[in-house]
């Protein structure tokens, strides 16, 4: 195996508490769901509370419909600011159901989409790539079509270097009336998990715009997770070691299926694929289960758009 080219600057710690630290929380709460072994990656209620001392009740119903009566309360539908207050409350609940969802909300394959789209996002901004901007929109997009909204919302949405715009206009100004949801004197309680929620929301969101870059380490689960979590490094095995490449990708469709053995075939897809005769011609001469790969890359298609996989496909 190729010797790992580590990202420098990115501090790595093999212990730590995420009930003092939400950044650890929020990652910690993605990892447990990508580490799940149902298909619905789901975090159990009892993570939820372990990890953000708050009921995932609150964080999903109650803080959504007090945000929508402050909306409200302060616009009517008259204003053309109430729409975009709206919108960007769908947004707000995309977060949230990165972080935590009720049971069978989404597909399995929606969600395996969405929580493999965030984390490549931040690892985009945390890698050496020179068109970071080409592999952040199309997973960007890619996380907006597995969220559950409604579609046409997702084509006013766009991340730019360090930001996200709706209809043109960065939405930190119109998410901070979420960041701010108003307190009732006589709700101490309430009050308390509105600030955990929203300093969730806020750290999710940093993390997708490149503001915040640290990944603390995590114990290597199988082969394949290193070149999942280093982008950079999926690319130079690929162009350095194309047999050893080729190898992994041929078995990572074989026997029992992990969330980083499927995001290698994805990262295939993202960061490799664009000829149509490259791809063909390198798996007949590489890969023993062809057909077992083109199935996945299909699949991977309807989230991970690519010209290329579409032109095999069709013909």
């Amino acid at each position: 195996m190729m010797k790992p080219n580590l990202i420098t600057g990115i501090p790595e710690n093999t212990s730590y508490n995420c009930h003092d630290n939400i950044d650890l929380a929020v990652l910690e709460a993605i990892f447990q769901r990508t580490d799940s072994r149902n298909n619905l990656f789901r975090l159990s209620d009892k993570q939820f509370r372990s990890l953000f001392q708050i009921a995932p009740s609150f964080f999903l119903f109650e803080y959504g419909e007090k945000v929508r009566r402050l909306i409200g309360k302060c616009h009517d539908d008259s204003e053309p600011m109430y729409s975009d207050y709206l919108a960007i409350w769908e947004f707000v609940q995309c977060l949230q159901s990165l972080i935590f969802a009720p049971v069978c909300t989404n597909s399995s394959m929606n969600e395996f989409t969405k929580l493999y789209s965030y984390l490549n996002i931040i690892n985009v901004n945390r890698s050496n790539l020179k068109d970071k901007a080409h592999y952040r929109n199309k997973l960007f997009q890619s996380f907006l079509f597995t969220s559950p909204y409604s579609w046409e919302f997702s084509w006013h949405m766009k991340l730019s270097k360090n930001c996200i715009t709706y209809n043109g206009k960065s939405i930190e100004d119109l998410l901070s009336i979420f960041y701010n949801v108003e307190k009732e004197g006589s709700e101490t309680d309430k009050s308390a998990m509105i600030d955990c929620i929203n300093r969730i929301l806020k750290t999710t969101y940093s993390y997708m715009v490149g503001k915040k870059l640290f990944m603390p380490y995590r114990t290597q689960k199988d082969a394949y997770s290193y070149y999942y979590y280093h982008p950079t490094d999926f690319i130079e095995l690929y162009q350095n070691e194309k047999a050893l490449f080729y190898a992994y990708l041929d078995n990572s469709v074989e026997g029992k299926t992990t969330f980083m053995k499927k995001a290698f075939v994805y990262n295939y897809s993202l960061f490799i694929i664009s000829i149509p005769d490259i791809v063909m011609s390198e798996l007949d001469c590489y890969c023993k289960h062809k057909d077992k790969i083109l199935d996945v890359l299909f699949i991977s298609n309807s989230t991970l758009p690519n010209s290329a996989i579409k032109k095999i496909k069709f013909g």
